[in-house]
């Protein structure tokens, strides 16, 4: 099904509300441009159908609540970033201490 979804495509919910337009489509996540132009990350899982345009599940509140306003990469990112500074210095040897 998510196999047609195409850029330029209309997205719209269960309710015939128009979200915007596909930008791009991950196996995860459909990249999409709003009416407003600003361009927004819905869970793949929230496809209900492909045909002429890409219908997601719910209503519009459904999905503006669901949907991420940032690069989804980008917060893996983050998320190393986090991580890496979370385990300093448990990361780092003991310190040495000679018997006196």
């Amino acid at each position: 099904m998510t196999d047609n979804i195409q850029p330029g495509m209309t997205v719209q919910t269960g309710g015939n509300a128009n979200i915007g337009k596909v930008v791009n489509f991950s196996d995860n996540y459909l990249e999409v441009e709003a009416t407003n132009g600003d361009h927004y990350w819905i869970p793949a899982s929230l496809i209900e159908n492909v045909g002429e345009s890409v219908l997601v599940k719910g209503s519009e509140d459904l999905v503006r609540d669901r949907w991420l306003s940032k690069d989804p990469a980008a917060f893996k990112d983050e998320l190393v970033d986090e991580a890496s500074a979370e385990s300093f210095p448990g990361s780092d040897p003991p310190s040495f201490t000679p018997n006196k």
